[in-house]
């Protein structure tokens, strides 16, 4: 009958001259492979195995999805027919991936609900449908909470006072604002690679202003903690965009005399 116990043993200190140092370090390389066969065979089985993911959305996130869509139908992209649900879907998803909860990425589907669609009207509709969190999350992301969208204040009033809101947001708005800000600058140097920096008179800040303003939200977003993961994109972004609206000059916006030369408008 085979002995169990000795099949379970992966290896034996039998046979081995102790006092021959060859002898010894052939039997360490030995056991070092089988060791090593072990672990990798370990590694396979884990690798096989079918992953979890971190959270499990709930209905209340389809509802969000349904409410974000029935707010925005109407519109699209600015300057382009793009649908602009398309857009609170990728920051809803940036934030999944940046390793998000739930309630963040509904976060992200109303973030603009009370800006674009209604004020605190939709503010209240989304407490008493989604939450307090949410509703904190979505307050926090408005740079203007009007029931008129048209009665907005000044774009360089309301994006500086935007920027000094961020430096001391809650983890729950950074999360949410910086996958905001990434997608929308992903966006932007795609038709200015496309375009060229022209194409960014489209906004209210103009180029200089656009470009301003995506370097300062970078600075801000990283010094107040919002995940790298976000952060880093829009690091990489912010220098492309100061490079095709400064092609003569060699800006470094980790350099902190460029930041403030670049950002000066929303100082």
């Amino acid at each position: 009958m085979p002995n169990k116990k000795k099949d379970k043993q992966f290896f034996s200190l039998a046979g081995i001259d102790w006092s021959d140092d060859a002898s010894i370090d052939a039997a360490a390389a030995a056991i070092w492979g089988v060791m090593n066969a072990q672990r990798e065979e370990e590694m396979k089985n884990e690798n096989t195995k079918e992953k979890e993911p971190t959270i499990e959305l709930t209905g209340k996130y389809t509802q969000a999805v349904a409410y974000a869509n029935r707010h925005h139908k109407k519109q699209t992209r600015k300057g382009k027919e793009v649908p602009y649900i398309s857009h609170l879907l990728a920051v809803s998803a940036l934030i999944l991936e940046a390793g998000g909860d739930q309630d963040q990425a509904i976060g992200g589907l109303l973030h603009d609900v009370a800006e674009d669609c209604g004020g605190e009207k939709r503010l209240a509709e989304i407490k008493e449908r989604f939450g307090e969190r949410v509703e904190a999350i979505v307050r926090g992301c408005s740079d203007s909470i009007t029931n008129d969208p048209t009665q907005k204040a000044d774009w360089d009033v309301r994006k500086r006072e935007y920027l000094k809101h961020l430096a001391s947001a809650s983890a729950d708005v950074l999360i949410v604002s910086a996958a905001d800000k990434l997608h929308n600058s992903r966006d932007t140097l795609t038709d200015i690679n496309r375009d060229g920096i022209e194409t960014l008179d489209r906004f209210n800040g103009k180029a200089e202003g656009t470009v301003a303003y995506y370097t300062a939200l970078w600075v801000t977003l990283s010094q107040a903690g919002a995940p790298i993961l976000l952060t880093t994109p829009l690091h990489d972004i912010a220098q492309h965009m100061v490079n095709a609206l400064h092609p003569d000059k060699e800006y470094d916006i980790d350099e902190l005399v460029t930041q403030r030369e670049i950002t000066k408008r929303l100082l």
